[in-house]
Formats: C-alpha cells, structure tokens, sequence
C-alpha cells in the first residue's frame, strides 16, 4: 500500500488529518471528479494524434473541460484534457513488409542468433527447424517512425515445438507477447522506445529438433480511439491533440494505471 505521504506529494493535495487524502478537492484549484485504476488502459501519446483507449469509465468526462492525470506504478505521470469521445478506431497502413510470407521467401526478414536451421516457405509461412542449440530470431526494422504510438499486432503460430518465444521489441529490449503454444495471438502495445523499432517475429532459447512455424505476422498503429476511449489536447478547450505533460521516465505498457479526473476551472 503507498503511504498517505506519497499519495498527498504525487496529486499535490491536502490529505486529511490522520487518514487518506480528501481525493474530492484533489488540486487546489480543480476538483477531482474521478479517481480510480484502469486496468488494460491503452496509450497514444504521438504529438497531434493522441488519445487513451479501453477506458469508459472515463469517455463521460470527454468534453474538453476535464483533467486527466495518468500514473505509473512509480508515480510518473502523463497529463492532458479528455477531448472528445472516440468514436471507432482505426488502423493505419501495415508497418511490415511480407508478414504473410506471400512471396514464398524471406523477403523483408533476417535471421539473428547463433542457431543452425532449416529454413522452409512451403506453403508461404515459415518454418525453422533447428540443428544446432542456441537461439533463433527472425527480425525486421517497421516502415517510418513509431515512438509513442499504440500498435496493434497479430500473429499466427502453427507449430512451436520445443519452441516457446516471443514477440518483441529491440534496442531497448521490451517484451510484447510470449506463446508457448499454437494459435493466434492478438493485442496492443505502446511503442516507447526512441530510436528504430525492431520487430521480431519469435525468439527463444532453442534444441536440435526445435520445430517453429510463423505465418500473418501484422503490425499496425491504431490511429484514433474505440468508443471505450477518448482524444487527448493539451488546452482546456483545445484542438492540439498532444498531452500537455509527459514525464519522460513514465511506464507504459503497465498491466494497470491509477487515474484522476479533474474538472478544469
């Protein structure tokens, strides 16, 4: 449990005597309306198109009079007003090249580690079977700059034999989604880092035999908020779609974030 000290200093607010803070006059001069942790909360924090998503809870205060303050597990935060209410997402343009393996090759990808494999488009997927132990990647850099943006990514593991992996992010490392088995994984994740974002379509420590077959790997940066989420401008009122504050050392990709709407005076 946070103590009563670190809540009064991260939300600037008057505690009461004794007790928790009186998160009903959070701020000296803006009422709080809303307190509470949003689990699953997606962030957009691209300057001129940002927005939060997978939060209704907070949609009913989108009228571009409200606060909101969004932090971390480490009390970083991020700060903007809730604009408008998303009305449907969208997606942009595929940020890889030959996901599906439609060519029949490795066209776009290539291979990192220090593993030997057979290599196999039969079927345009791709299959590696390992022959010497160590660890397998196949990679490629994403079409155009994606810091700060949510992606969402799709991908199709037929076979993963001796093979758990994962889909992630390098340089910095970042964990996106780990399988184990086969089928076909979906979801979203926030681009943070500040150089080329390196997509990787599975890694894993692996064994002579290892059998791995990947198939319709997708990226695609979601350009505008499902009805669940709402735009983000910097101004009471405004049309600038940039938070007005973020921390640069804030998390994301949190599994949950705590919350507070602030009527804006």
């Amino acid at each position: 449990m946070q103590s009563n000290t670190y809540i009064q200093n991260r939300h600037h607010n008057v505690g009461i005597a004794g007790g928790f803070p009186d998160l009903r006059y959070n701020s000296r001069f803006n009422p709080v309306v809303y307190s509470g942790t949003i689990t699953g909360l997606r962030i957009s924090s691209v300057d001129g198109t940002a927005f939060m998503d997978n939060c209704a809870a907070l949609v009913p205060y989108a009228d571009g009079s409200h606060l909101v303050e969004i932090y971390d597990a480490s009390g970083m935060m991020l700060r903007g007003y809730l604009g408008a209410a998303g009305t449907g997402e969208t997606l942009g343009d595929e940020l890889l090249t030959n996901g599906d393996f439609a060519t029949g090759d490795g066209t776009g990808w290539t291979m990192h580690g220090g593993a030997d494999a057979t290599i196999d488009y039969t079927g345009n997927e791709l299959t590696a079977t390992i022959t010497t132990a160590g660890s397998k990647a196949f990679a490629q850099y994403v079409l155009g700059d994606v810091r700060n943006h949510l992606i969402y990514y799709s991908f199709t593991i037929r076979d993963c034999s001796n093979w758990p992996g994962r889909l992630y992010q390098s340089t910095p490392y970042n964990d996106i989604r780990n399988f184990t088995s086969n089928g076909t994984y979906t979801g979203y994740n926030t681009v943070w880092i500040t150089s080329v974002f390196l997509a990787v379509g599975a890694a894993t420590i692996t064994y002579p035999g290892a059998v791995l077959t990947i198939d319709d790997v997708s990226l695609k940066s979601v350009l505008t908020p499902s009805t669940s989420g709402a735009t983000i401008v910097s101004a009471k009122g405004g049309g600038t779609a940039n938070f007005q504050y973020k921390n640069a050392s804030f998390t994301y990709n949190e599994a949950s974030y705590y919350c507070l709407i602030k009527r804006a005076r």
